[in-house]
């Protein structure tokens, strides 16, 4: 018996260090496995990849439509002109509406020509999702469609060259928009728009106090608040914040949730700010251009 038992440790000493290699190359080999979500790999494109933003350009329509108000004799606002201009919510007069601003943010490009990305405009964020192609001149061009839920969404058609896009956005009811935009690298401006404000203290740099807005009224206040947000590259919903903010330069809307982003001393101003705009006295009345 002894003698079976002495012949057998061998066997056993074999049968576990194989169940053990085993195992480890197993676990070697599920460290190496390949998520399937990671199955597209990126390809590396400075200059491509990142933010991109500009405006959409004006149609014939609109044109037609500014050129009949700059020749208005009226303060009056015509009816069939309303449609092309908004009341500017910090002075209450009506004013000629700004092209819309477009971002376009391409994510990645991917080895089976895919390419995935979003787009901001008018308080509205897309995911896309598309085709690339580079072409003989080093220019690519992009098809993507946007997905997600809304009802204004579309396709766009565009062409990336030397640090321009050029091209076009067709929306699922036909409506064609041309755009160019340029690639550019957000910086957050903690001064954009103070000369505009109407109390010198900058709410992005110091804490407020009652003496500096309890004589505002509530668009004043509003204005004051709403430029925090602005700063960061918040893209409004409110179309009279859209418009007031797309009118200046400084402005590049790129994101609908900037509260990652607040300073602590914008947040506390903020919550100071938004006191006293809920018991100041109510804005202007519609007032002429």
């Amino acid at each position: 018996m002894q003698k079976y038992i002495y012949i057998l440790i061998p066997f056993l000493i074999l049968s576990c260090n194989k169940k053990l290699n085993e195992e480890i190359n197993d676990k070697k080999t599920s460290a190496y496995k390949t998520n399937p979500s990671e199955k597209k790999d990126s390809i590396i494109s400075e200059g491509i990849t990142g933010l991109w933003f500009g405006k959409f350009d004006l149609s014939e329509k609109e044109l037609k439509a500014r050129k009949e108000i700059n020749n208005l004799e009226s303060e009056d606002r015509p009816q069939h002109l309303q449609s092309f201009t908004y009341i500017n919510p910090s002075t209450g007069y009506w004013e000629v509406k700004p092209p819309n601003s477009l971002a376009i943010e391409i994510y990645s490009l991917n080895n089976d020509s895919s390419f995935t990305g979003r787009s901001i405009c008018a308080g509205n964020i897309y995911e896309i999702e598309g085709k690339f192609s580079k072409l003989r001149d080093q220019s690519y061009h992009f098809q993507g469609k946007e997905i997600g839920e809304g009802n204004n969404k579309g396709t766009f058609d565009f062409k990336i060259f030397e640090g321009t896009a050029i091209g076009y956005w067709i929306s699922d009811s036909n409506k064609k928009k041309t755009f160019g935009l340029s690639y550019i690298n957000f910086v957050y401006d903690k001064n954009a728009g103070q000369d505009q404000l109407l109390i010198e203290t900058n709410p992005s740099v110091s804490l407020l106090n009652s003496s500096h807005i309890e004589n505002l009224r509530r668009h004043e206040l509003r204005i004051i608040r709403n430029t925090i947000f602005a700063r960061h590259g918040m893209s409004f919903t409110s179309s009279d914040l859209r418009n007031y903010f797309e009118s200046k330069d400084w402005y590049i809307p790129h994101t609908k949730d900037v509260n990652k982003d607040l300073t602590p001393v914008e947040i506390k101003n903020i919550a100071l700010i938004n006191r006293y705009e809920a018991y100041a006295e109510d804005t202007f009345q519609e007032f002429g251009r």
